[in-house]
């Protein structure tokens, strides 16, 4: 059985958990599912969704806080953008990281107004990098 509160070292000087709690919502079935089986491959537990408002629904009904919300930009229903807003009103300080295919610059743009770091990877990009991000937003 795995303490979940031990660390483990990814470098020098920056620890994270052994395993992230996150919350992924991408439209694409055949993408979220590699995204499912890379993540938990790296020991993080994974809850899936398919659109925003699914999303919004698993996010307020965890009995959990996640650690990072993965959310692609464009999406069915709600979009990233409206998504992460909805969020940030029930938790400010919810580490937030944005996928997306559009200029990061416009994407930016539109969540200008959250007032708070979310990152924002640009598509496309490998798992490698996407890991990077989501355990760098809780160092």
């Amino acid at each position: 059985m795995t303490d979940v509160n031990s660390t483990a070292t990814i470098s020098d000087t920056k620890q994270y958990p052994i395993y992230l709690n996150l919350l992924v919502a991408e439209d694409e079935v055949a993408t979220a599912g590699l995204y499912k089986l890379w993540l938990e491959s790296k020991g993080h537990k994974v809850t899936l969704v398919h659109d925003g408002q699914e999303c919004l629904n698993a996010y307020q009904m965890a009995t959990r806080p996640f650690d990072v919300v993965i959310l692609d930009y464009r999406m069915p229903i709600l979009n990233g953008a409206q998504v992460a807003k909805q969020i940030r009103q029930l938790n400010s300080k919810q580490k937030i990281v944005i996928e997306t295919a559009y200029q990061k610059d416009s994407v930016m743009n539109l969540i200008a107004d959250l007032k708070a770091d979310i990152e924002i990877i640009q598509k496309p990009f490998d798992f490698q990098q996407l890991l990077e991000v989501i355990e760098g937003t809780i160092a």
